[in-house]
């Protein structure tokens, strides 16, 4: 978890403060997800990561609570589903393709897409080729196929998932999923936007498992804890 936490407040020009913050949020989803977590060696679960807009930091959440998890001795498959805006290759210094875009057009195979041992127990299966129709390499019905491959290599499999206000394909993607957690940018996204949000999962049949507030060290606000 360090290293990618460190990596990207480089990047970013993260203080030391909220790079703690993250630290600390990671921490209470741990604590808030363990009665749902498997077991290593148990059935593989689907969560998901989803934010409303686009710069809410779930990328970011996702790839460190990957590494936590990894960290807990759990096997994980970090997927890159933000086809609109890849950025773990990068966080992981890694080769951008091929990754899950060149797995679902049938380009390459999955042991040519996925990198194993981005961190400890942790895998990568990276965004890859970016396509001229995102919607449509989603809208194939290749994820069902995907997540059946990878149910065997892992214990959890996290997926960093497209905003909601903007990418059509999310609730394709969301539909596999077991559950999903929202990231809510602290002071920017409004209230009837998270509620919109939450509403809009309860239509797509996916459990809200919880939701990280992030960039500030206060606990989860009263309106997210309402609605989950």
């Amino acid at each position: 978890m360090k290293s990618i936490v460190e990596n990207t407040r480089k990047k970013s020009g993260m203080s030391g403060r909220k790079a703690q913050s993250m630290r600390e949020e990671l921490r209470h989803l741990w604590t808030r997800l363990q009665s749902i977590l498997p077991s290593p060696g148990e059935s593989s679960l689907r969560l998901g990561f989803v934010s409303t807009y686009p710069g809410e930091g779930t990328t970011t959440m996702a790839a460190n609570f990957a590494l936590f998890l990894g960290e807990q001795g759990l096997g994980v498959c970090l997927v890159e589903c933000n086809l609109r805006r890849p950025a773990l290759a990068d966080h992981f210094d890694i080769p951008a393709t091929p990754g899950i875009s060149d797995l679902l057009s049938g380009s390459v195979k999955l042991k040519e897409a996925l990198r194993p041992s981005v961190g400890a127990g942790v895998s990568l299966l990276p965004a890859g080729s970016v396509p001229r129709d995102v919607y449509g390499v989603f809208g194939r019905g290749g994820m069902g196929h995907v997540h059946e491959r990878l149910a065997g290599l892992s214990d959890v499999r996290i997926l960093d998932i497209p905003p909601l206000a903007s990418a059509p394909e999310a609730g394709t993607i969301l539909r596999e999923l077991d559950g999903v957690v929202l990231v809510v940018r602290s002071h920017q996204t409004r209230q009837e936007s998270v509620e919109k949000s939450v509403a809009t999962l309860s239509e797509l049949g996916v459990p809200l498992l919880g939701a990280v507030l992030n960039r500030i060290t206060y606990d989860l606000p009263s309106i997210v804890e309402r609605l989950l």
